[in-house]
C-alpha cells in the first residue's frame, strides 16, 4: 500500500453530520415546560429580597405606612372628586365673554 504524498482535503461524498435527523419532540410539552419554568424564575424574581426593609426605614414605620395605604384608598375616592369641582370651575371661568375693545378681566387702566 502507498502513501499517498499529500493528503486528500475534500470531505466525504456523504457525511453523516449532515444528514442526522433529529429525535422526534413533542412541541407541545417542550413549550409548556419552558413556560412553567419561565413562571417559576418571575414567581423567584417577585419574592426575592422581599423580607428586607429599604434603607432608613424600620419594621414598625413599615408596619404603620400600609395602614396609612388603606387610609389613603379612601382618602383618593374624595380627592377625585374634589379635583372634578375644581375643573368645572375653572371652565365656568373661562366661559366669560368680554369685548376685545375693552381690557381683559382682572386688567385695570389707569
Amino acid at each position: 500500500m502507498s502513501i499517498p504524498l499529500f493528503p486528500d482535503l475534500v470531505p466525504r461524498i456523504i457525511d453523516p453530520l449532515w444528514f442526522s435527523v433529529d429525535s422526534p419532540c413533542n412541541d407541545e410539552t417542550e413549550l409548556i415546560q419552558l413556560e412553567h419554568e419561565h413562571k417559576n424564575w418571575l414567581a423567584k424574581i417577585t419574592q426575592k429580597d422581599a423580607d428586607i426593609l429599604p434603607i432608613g426605614k424600620t419594621a414598625i414605620e413599615r408596619g404603620e405606612e400600609e395602614e396609612e395605604d388603606d387610609d389613603d384608598d379612601d382618602d383618593s375616592n374624595e380627592e377625585e372628586e374634589s379635583e372634578t369641582q375644581d375643573e368645572e370651575d375653572e371652565d365656568m371661568e373661562v366661559d366669560i365673554p368680554y369685548d376685545r375693545g375693552e381690557p381683559g378681566p382682572g386688567i385695570v387702566q389707569t
